[in-house]
């Protein structure tokens, strides 16, 4: 299977960071593409006015978003008030069949300044004159939705503006923290540091369960990666404990320098005889333990309980 993302949910990053799962990353954009210029404002009707103004005036387009379509009426009739010649278009999720892509359709074919809408524009939607986009209440949204809204303009090679728009008495710590990042990570390219971060500020989510962000917090995210990494190396035989060399001295007649070996490929790997450990089941529990032995200590007391129930080691 074959993952195709933008901005992968935290759970889907943490497995590819954790090693669970591969990932490569594509940070080249297409040719003559500029940074989108990233504004994060308090909520301001002039600002806005001179954002579609100055869009206009260089004949280009724009696109107004905000979370509900609750809001699109009160958004429409402060478009109208600041801009009275602004001609407006709506697309939201509850049109009649057909109507939302006709007048996106329509929008793109030049006949209107403004397409207002809510998310439903944020995948599929390539209109390279469209390059300054407003998104109202921003602190409402997610930070891989506010992404895909961002790349809706610069599609072209002009230089395209997004506004972030907030109320302070409405944004919450996780929500400041998400808009902090987009005014960051404005690079091209860089929608795997804009998922990194969200990662960082959402946790991770459960791997095996339906949880697709949190729990991270609890433990600190570095501490929590170094823990799952430290977990994954293990269940794969890749991070056995490293024994520190040590002499044993052994009672006269016990003991060896002879070793059973069982070669695998290249590896080889050393294995208790059957004549010591007759039970197949019970030897091979034994070399595991021997095998993840932390420290010298543990080795030698896990070889006091082999002789104590087998004898003299062989």
């Amino acid at each position: 299977v074959l993952t195709l993302s933008a901005t992968p949910i935290p759970r889907t990053l943490q497995m590819s960071l954790s090693g669970i799962r591969d990932t490569s990353t594509i940070r080249s954009p297409p040719p003559m593409r500029k940074p989108t210029i990233s504004y994060v404002q308090e909520f301001d009707e002039m600002l806005i006015k001179d954002a579609i103004e100055r869009e206009l005036a260089r004949e280009g387009q724009c696109y107004y978003v905000v979370p509900r379509i609750s809001q699109l009426t009160e958004a429409n009739e402060m478009l109208e008030r600041i801009c009275p010649s602004l001609r407006v278009i709506q697309a939201h999720g509850r049109m009649a069949r057909g109507t939302a892509e006709d007048n996106v359709a329509s929008f793109a074919e030049g006949n209107f300044d403004v397409l207002l809408a809510t998310t439903v524009i944020e995948n599929g939607v390539d209109i390279p004159r469209v390059n300054t986009i407003i998104i109202q209440n921003a602190q409402a949204f997610g930070m891989s939705t506010l992404y895909q809204l961002r790349g809706r303009v610069g599609r072209s090679d002009l230089q395209a503006y997004a506004y972030f728009f907030h109320k302070n008495d409405a944004i919450t710590e996780q929500s400041a923290m998400r808009l902090q990042a987009m005014a960051d990570l404005t690079e091209l390219g860089s929608g795997f540091d804009v998922a990194n971060r969200d990662l960082e500020i959402r946790g991770a989510g459960s791997l095996l369960g339906t949880e697709q962000s949190g729990m991270a917090a609890k433990v600190g995210f570095d501490l929590y990666m170094r823990m799952l990494k430290k977990s994954i190396r293990q269940l794969r035989g890749l991070d056995l404990p490293v024994v520190p060399r040590s002499n044993v001295i052994l009672p006269a007649g016990e003991g060896s320098i002879e070793a059973v070996t069982e070669v695998i490929g290249e590896d080889e790997t050393y294995l208790i005889p059957e004549s010591y450990i007759p039970d197949a089941k019970e030897r091979v529990r034994q070399e595991g333990a021997a095998r993840l032995a932390e420290s010298t200590q543990s080795l030698v007391e896990i070889t006091n309980s082999w002789r104590e129930t087998n004898g003299p080691l062989p």
